[in-house]
């Protein structure tokens, strides 16, 4: 997935870093990387579109906020 990064965030006392851009090709397609840095719950995340659907997940989780391709990606709360 080729893209141009537009965004970088880091939301204030959060452990999650969120990269923002637009894939190069297939209509300049928004995505998101989300990296996520709780304590023993480390995790890389891939979502693209408006939605923020996950296309791909480093480590698929269940419970409150399942993290699993298919589904939409929601950061941790605070």
């Amino acid at each position: 997935m080729a893209g141009i990064l537009e965004s970088v965030t880091a939301p204030p006392d959060d452990r999650v870093l969120l990269l923002r851009g637009r894939r190069l090709r297939g209509g300049r397609e928004p995505f998101l990387v989300a990296v996520e840095l709780m304590t023993n719950q480390w995790n890389l995340i891939v979502a693209r579109g408006t939605d923020h659907r996950i296309r791909h997940v480093l480590l698929n989780r269940t419970g409150s906020r399942p993290l699993r391709p298919g589904e939409i990606y929601s950061p941790p709360s605070p």
